[in-house]
């Protein structure tokens, strides 16, 4: 079964910062930061390689879930968990804030409390796995400069890929993963 999953992402955004400069048209079309600096001569540029800086990118995204009626709430159930199956106690339901689930809830910033997560619905056709697909999508290239973090709320799935795309989803490549 796939439980919750909340992502710490962050990645450098493609926006200009003020002090970023662009080298004349004939040297190019690459961006350039420089800064003023004092030499022996006097005031002078240095040069550098542009790095913006690195921003939390769950605010820019957006997310899919495939089936879209994954998401327990509607109607409103209790759902198991994954370590005791025979404690299904557990409240959900999409009309109510405290009860609800839904995929916005994914995303934690660190330290956030309480936690919040995605929560599927009740794996109601086992051994048939219950699967799921869950697509991220920003509608444009990003770096990542730091790690992916899956959580997950109760138990890890018992299969997962991860795959990324430069051209929404036509072709997906593996992400290599280093679990813990």
């Amino acid at each position: 079964m796939l439980w919750p999953v909340l992502f710490t992402l962050q990645a450098v955004c493609s926006g200009v910062a003020h002090a970023m400069q662009h080298y004349p048209a004939a040297w190019g079309h690459y961006d350039v930061c420089k800064s003023q600096i004092y030499t022996e001569e006097g005031l002078a540029w240095d040069y550098m390689a542009c790095q913006p800086e690195a921003t939390d990118m769950t605010k820019y995204l957006r997310v899919a879930l495939d089936p879209p009626n994954i998401t327990c709430g509607d109607p409103p159930e209790t759902y198991c968990a994954l370590e005791n199956p025979y404690m299904c106690n557990n409240e959900c339901d999409a009309t109510t804030e405290e009860l609800a689930h839904p995929p916005e809830l994914m995303f934690d910033f660190e330290g956030r409390n309480p936690t919040t997560f995605w929560q599927s619905t009740s794996w109601k056709k086992y051994p048939k796995p219950l699967q799921v697909n869950i697509t991220l999508s920003w509608n444009k290239t990003i770096e990542l400069t730091d790690d992916i973090i899956l959580t997950f709320e109760s138990g890890r799935p018992e299969q997962m890929v991860l795959e990324k795309s430069l051209d929404l989803r036509s072709d997906l490549d593996p992400v290599p993963v280093l679990c813990h």
